[in-house]
């Protein structure tokens, strides 16, 4: 079967010709600026939609972090925190216990909060509704934050939750397989082929998620078919998804995670603020701002160029092709 698969079409492509004239990094904080205020809202909303699935994701955290990092526990930051050199750096009031509990607290939520923001714990419909008006805004389309969110945050339930569920499930299946085989390992050299090997599985995981929600609400396609396309599109462009996949750690893990070990409380704060604001849709936008040019680029320009019509969506919409095996 090619990238295209049974293949049926919303939209298609918006972008400007003008706006083509411009460099990818131009083009993509031209519209962060223009629509600042409007991912502003959108992510405010994502955040109160989402609360559910962040509730679970924090209330999991400490039991998959026990498996990731199994010596991260509060007996063990007490100890750490209680050395002399430590204690004497604390502010007055505070004892190395409240600050490593504090610790744990700050670990646990950025945990909760990076699984959200790479699209493992989400609320399928509120992210099929968020990613359907950030890539309009990433190929240069007017959207309403409003209509149009919950349009697509509901014509996509069925599959969205599916996918949810899957990305949930996954997680947590890798997590815990992570923790049982360095645990029950000997031999070193196997051990950390083994971990390698399962990080590589959240690499492919994670990047393939990346593509799922936008091909969702662009195209029509039975569930397998997105998941197979994702997958096709992680090979095909393997190092340019590589850097989009470790640029959004940076961006959700590793600053995040410095701002909190060099400003404590204050950069908690900011963490949490950045994510109130800004975070969820900035992920967002970056990943269907690139993601939308190479659905373009396969699966669009190559409907074109069979000779088929991208055709808007409607109640009726046309199938464009049953695909080729």
């Amino acid at each position: 079967m090619s990238l295209l698969g049974n293949r049926y079409l919303k939209e298609g492509p918006g972008l400007y010709p003008e706006d083509m004239n411009k460099g990818p990094a131009a083009r993509f904080f031209g519209v962060l600026g223009r629509k600042f205020w409007k991912i502003v809202t959108l992510n405010f909303m994502y955040v109160v939609f989402s609360l559910p699935i962040l509730a679970l994701s924090f209330l999991l955290a400490p039991t998959l972090m026990r498996f990731l990092i199994p010596g991260l526990t509060l007996d063990a930051l007490r100890e750490y925190f209680s050395r002399p050199e430590f204690v004497n750096s604390l502010a007055e009031g505070i004892t190395p216990e409240a600050f490593a509990q504090t610790t744990l607290l700050f670990l646990y939520s950025l945990f909760a909060l990076f699984q959200t923001a790479m699209a493992m714990f989400v609320l399928g419909p509120v992210h099929a509704g968020m990613t359907y008006v950030l890539r309009n805004y990433s190929r240069e389309e007017h959207a309403f934050v409003w209509s149009d969110f919950w349009e697509h945050a509901k014509k996509n339930i069925g599959q969205s939750m599916v996918s949810c569920l899957i990305s949930m499930v996954g997680s947590i299946a890798l997590v815990v397989s992570f923790g049982y085989y360095r645990a029950t390992i000997g031999n070193d050299i196997f051990r950390l082929f083994v971990m390698g090997f399962l990080l590589l599985i959240f690499t492919v995981f994670a990047v393939m998620h990346m593509y799922i929600y936008p091909m969702m609400v662009t195209f029509k396609l039975p569930i397998k078919n997105i998941y197979k396309n994702a997958f096709l599109f992680f090979t095909l462009r393997l190092f340019p998804n590589l850097g989009l996949f470790f640029l959004s750690v940076l961006l959700n893990l590793v600053i995040p995670l410095l701002l909190i070990f060099f400003l404590q409380l204050l950069g908690f704060y900011l963490v949490v603020l950045y994510y109130l604001l800004i975070g969820f849709g900035l992920q967002l936008l970056l990943t269907n701002f690139y993601v939308y040019q190479q659905l373009d680029r396969f699966m669009i320009q190559r409907l074109e160029e069979d000779g088929a019509t991208p055709q808007p969506e409607t109640e009726e919409t046309k199938e464009i092709g049953d695909g080729a095996e």
